[in-house]
């Protein structure tokens, strides 16, 4: 299991690399109320909905199947659902040394979202239909990759716009 996690941080921070690059993963660039919404991803993979507000951070709307995820895409850019609503749709943040901080856009295929720190970037993704956080560490650490807890951090909880 362990080796499994290390491929997919691994393939998360060569998404973000990528990313970093300027090349993009985008199938969808549409307007939506107060931002944007993006589908993210493979049309025959797993695709991420995401709402980007015009600050820069990201909304996850749903990850999971491209067709659901378009129509999630189409629903939010109709207003069916309510992209604008932090309450619906909160900002996902992380706290560090006690401020909050919002992750800003990625156009990865799997990474949608990071907040750099320092020699780390923590990252904001999906595999198949699930969210999920990594912490990647600089390139230059002996260790590589890998989950990691900081010191000085704490997690708000995280779930997307359509639940």
């Amino acid at each position: 299991m362990r080796e499994k996690g290390e491929q997919l941080l691994r393939a998360w921070a060569q998404d973000y690399a990528t990313a970093k690059r300027g090349e993009s993963s985008v199938l969808v660039d549409g307007e939506a109320a107060d931002g944007r919404v993006y589908l993210y991803g493979l049309r025959n993979s797993a695709c991420a909905a995401v709402y980007v507000h015009p600050s820069g951070a990201v909304a996850p709307i749903l990850a999971g199947a491209h067709d659901r995820c378009l129509d999630a895409c189409r629903a939010a850019q109709d207003g069916e659902i309510d992209v604008a609503d932090r309450r619906r749709c909160p900002l996902p943040a992380v706290r560090i040394d006690g401020i909050d901080r919002q992750f800003r856009q990625v156009t990865g295929r799997r990474v949608v979202g990071a907040i750099e720190h320092g020699e780390s970037v923590l990252l904001l993704g999906f595999v198949g239909s699930c969210w999920a956080v990594a912490c990647a560490r600089g390139q230059r650490s002996p260790r590589g990759p890998a989950f990691a807890s900081w010191r000085g951090v704490a997690f708000r909880a995280m779930r997307h716009c359509s639940s």
